[in-house]
């Protein structure tokens, strides 16, 4: 399926959802609380109806798994007893019903549950990356600060100005002060500086090409074109990597003005970035990885 059609088929699905929800409430506000009740109870029946012909199919395929594994040895049985465990099988039945009875609620939990796991986990990948890459780029980088555009805000009480600028890297010495003498400049940089930028960047960069994959086929299970899911994933992390990186511009000097260690500097920008990213993304990933079945329904 090519662009233009995969997007011509969402327009659809998407239409289609509205009116069918639309219709859905209409209906009922014209019923009375009593017609009301019973329609709800009825397509309440028909959703538990479902799920118990699911877990009938469910039984049979776990009997018939059983039987085909009397006489097996070794990880492949140990991983089937393991799976008919008391807690695993409550937990899968009681995450079946749920899924059944609401259908949308439980896809949105599903989405939000794996989508925290994988960008938590490329975060702390980040934050790994950070804390060793900075130093393979040597003293020199770590000596020449990037800080852009370079906007004085305010003067402080010991005549310091806070700067901002949306790519905001000054250089720090051994304390994590930011220092402006280069004759200053010592052994004692720790960081900062173009050196801490590229190494951001880089960090960054590399734990979207992991956090791309598992994102499409995994939280959104989507199967569109992955050129151009991958071409508006980049044009988006472009665009949110300024928007925080503005954010953080404004944060570094403060933290760098209160004395806040490097490690803890770094961890925090992680996680503002990250942590903004993420909340933008989880949307922008609702729309470029439609759901293949949905999109073939729509057809």
């Amino acid at each position: 399926m090519d662009k233009q059609e995969l997007a011509k088929q969402q327009k659809l699905l998407k239409e289609k959802e509205k009116e069918a929800k639309k219709e859905r409430k209409e209906k009922l506000k014209a019923m009375t609380p009593e017609e009301r009740k019973a329609f709800l109870d009825e397509e309440k029946a028909e959703r538990i109806k479902s799920f118990e012909l699911a877990e009938t199919e469910h039984a049979q395929k776990v009997e018939e798994k059983r039987k085909s594994m009397e006489n097996a040895n070794g990880w492949s049985k140990f991983w089937f007893n393991f799976g008919q465990t008391a807690f695993l099988q409550w937990f899968r039945k009681t995450w079946s019903k749920f899924s059944h009875l609401h259908p949308e609620g439980s896809k949105l939990v599903y989405q939000i549950f794996y989508f925290i796991v994988f960008s938590e986990g490329v975060t702390i990948w980040q934050y790994l990356v950070m804390l060793f890459l900075p130093n393979a780029f040597g003293l020199q980088l770590a000596q020449t600060p990037f800080v852009w555009p370079e906007v004085a805000l305010w003067d402080w009480s010991d005549g310091t100005k806070m700067i901002f600028g949306i790519f905001n890297e000054p250089v720090r010495d051994a304390n994590g002060a930011a220092i402006t003498d280069s004759a200053l400049f010592s052994n004692g940089v720790i960081g900062g500086g173009l050196g801490n930028f590229i190494a951001f960047e880089i960090a960054v960069f590399t734990a979207q090409v992991i956090n791309f994959p598992l994102q499409r086929n995994i939280t959104f299970k989507s199967k569109g074109n992955p050129v151009w899911q991958a071409t508006w994933y980049f044009i988006g992390w472009v665009l949110i990597s300024i928007f925080v990186n503005a954010v953080w511009g404004f944060v570094n000097p403060l933290c760098m003005h209160f004395g806040v260690a490097k490690a803890l500097s770094d961890l925090l920008k992680t996680f503002i970035t990250g942590g903004l990213s993420m909340v933008i993304f989880f949307f922008i990933f609702k729309i470029i990885f439609p759901e293949e079945k949905k999109v073939e329904e729509a057809k």
